[in-house]
């Protein structure tokens, strides 16, 4: 995946991140901090309020309203 990004930007997307297992919510939360800076980007999405095992803890998260999207 590096390589391919050495190329051309990536972006992962992982949507309704609640459904996801403990196991790949790990493994995503993990990767995602170890590509901060370079040129693969993660975009996760998940409701307010919706229990997940995601550990979004230092990354970048940004809330939108209803209906704004």
């Amino acid at each position: 995946m590096t390589r391919r990004a050495a190329r051309t930007p990536l972006l992962i997307v992982v949507d309704d991140l609640p459904w996801l297992d403990r196991a790949t919510n790990a493994v995503l939360g993990s990767d995602a901090r170890r590509l901060v800076g370079s040129r693969i980007g993660f975009l996760a999405a998940s409701r307010e309020g919706a229990d997940s095992f995601f550990e979004s803890g230092g990354l970048t998260e940004h809330s939108m309203e209803p209906g704004t999207g």
